[in-house]
């Protein structure tokens, strides 16, 4: 059988779920309407494998979620999602997975693409990376529409 890869972000996502005891928060945005226009998010807490910002781009390892750094093989098509909040390492994070991020610190150009940069931050161009993985495009200045797809070799 062939999965999609969607469906196997759902499936490692799941199994994370399980193997950790996490569960989708509900407190957080969780399958609720955020704006208007019936936009829908999906996040979900993960084990914080090192500290990590709020709106850092995380990936998935072995057991845990770190930070996105688009100069190492080893994060190419395991990035998921941004965290929502800060953690120390060892530690529960809220990770968004779907659906638009808002930030007003950010100052993004609406309607262009944003990629993972080597820092776990999205940049419209990441210098000195090994691969391209977009995260999103720019709904407006301050809100980023998640739409993660396959790495590609830089």
């Amino acid at each position: 059988m062939i999965y999609t890869d969607e469906e196997i972000k759902t499936s490692i996502i799941n199994d994370l779920k399980k193997m950790y005891n996490f569960s989708d928060d509900d407190n957080n945005n969780n399958d609720s309407s955020i704006d208007n226009n019936q936009t829908y998010v999906e996040s979900a807490r993960f084990l914080a494998g090192e500290p990590i910002s709020q709106f850092t781009v995380v990936a998935l390892t072995k057991n845990c979620v770190k930070k996105a750094i688009a100069s190492n093989l080893d994060y190419a098509n395991k990035i998921f999602g941004i965290s929502l909040q800060g953690a120390p390492k060892g530690s529960s994070i809220l990770i968004q997975t779907d659906g638009t991020i808002t930030n007003n610190n950010w100052d993004l150009t609406t309607g262009s693409e944003y990629f993972v940069d080597n820092n776990g931050s999205i940049s419209l161009n990441p210098d000195n990376v090994l691969f391209l993985q977009k995260v999103g495009i720019a709904a407006s200045p301050h809100k980023l529409q998640l739409q993660i797809e396959d790495a590609i070799a830089n």
